[in-house]
């Protein structure tokens, strides 16, 4: 299943957030499944927090990421 594929079945439902965590197994991963529920479900979505929760250090590094980007 893609990190597409994974985002989709949980925004429907499918999918519970802790089998959708089981499948980041590394920071690229974090990112992927990051990027893909700010697409598909919103900036403002409650799954960024939850992500960010379960992840911090991945978070963070985005976080830094993105502002160095600006």
């Amino acid at each position: 299943m893609t990190f597409k594929e994974l985002v989709s079945s949980y925004k429907t439902g499918h999918t519970s957030f802790g089998d959708l965590t089981l499948e980041v197994r590394c920071e690229s991963c974090f990112t992927s499944v990051f990027e893909e529920a700010q697409q598909q479900l919103g900036a403002d979505s409650e799954i960024l927090d939850m992500l960010a929760d379960e992840f911090p250090i991945y978070h963070k590094r985005i976080i830094k990421e993105q502002k160095l980007d600006f």
